[in-house]
């Protein structure tokens, strides 16, 4: 990728634009992209129908921990202890 303020290489990893940053990668899993957007539209629908109910649900915590497993395992992040803590707990 060229830097466009001075036209000097830059990797996929030194990349920090915010379209970058939100878009997919090669390492993403499309579904899981999907399922979160799906997660996204009931949580919002429902804080629009009924704001002062429960919150969250059950399910939708599992789901949020499951993208949160997926994304942690798939980024370079996984280095950090606080992160590969995370996963070696998922993994048991």
């Amino acid at each position: 990728m060229v830097d466009g303020v001075n036209g000097a290489n830059m990797s996929d990893e030194e990349d920090s634009s915010p379209d970058r940053a939100l878009g997919p990668s090669n390492n993403v899993p499309v579904l899981g992209i999907k399922r979160l957007k799906q997660i996204e539209t009931m949580f919002i629908s429902r804080r629009l129908q009924a704001p002062r109910t429960h919150g969250l649900s059950v399910e939708t915590l599992v789901d949020m921990l499951l993208v949160l497993y997926d994304e942690c395992c798939n980024s370079s992040l996984r280095r950090e202890k606080a992160v590969a803590d995370f996963i070696s707990y998922g993994k048991s």
